[in-house]
Order: C-alpha cells, then structure tokens, then sequence
C-alpha cells in the first residue's frame, strides 16, 4: 500500500443535509498522489451516521465515530 500524500479531514456533527454532496465532492476530485479522507462522526442524532456508513467500503476513506460527543 503506498503512503498517503494527503489526507482530508472531515469532522461532522448533525450534517444529514450536507455530509453526502460533501464526500461526493471530495471523491470526484481527480488526483495523481494517494490521499485519504478520515471522517470524524462526534455521536450525530440526525442520520448523519447512517449516509457516512453508506461510504464506508470506499478504500480511501476511514470513518472515526464517536458514542458521546467530545
């Protein structure tokens, strides 16, 4: 696996209306490096936590969820 050149962070908290046309913009992008996107769930209520879960397989992305927000 190569390194990652750059890794996009994407913190989130009750984004449900957001979060998907967020990624899918981010995933679009077209790049010549390896990156990574680490998405950072702090216990959202609203759904959020369902659509990133959707991403979940993607190999460039790692999901980070929290129980209780931080």
């Amino acid at each position: 696996m190569m390194e990652k050149e750059v890794s996009v962070f994407v913190p989130v908290y009750n984004h449900r209306n957001y979060i998907k046309q967020t990624l899918d913009s981010i995933l679009i992008q077209k790049v010549t490096f390896p990156y990574e996107i680490v998405i950072h769930d702090d216990a959202s209520t609203d759904g959020t936590t369902e659509i990133i879960k959707e991403y979940d397989m993607t190999n460039n992305i790692n999901i980070l969820y929290e129980d209780t927000q931080i």
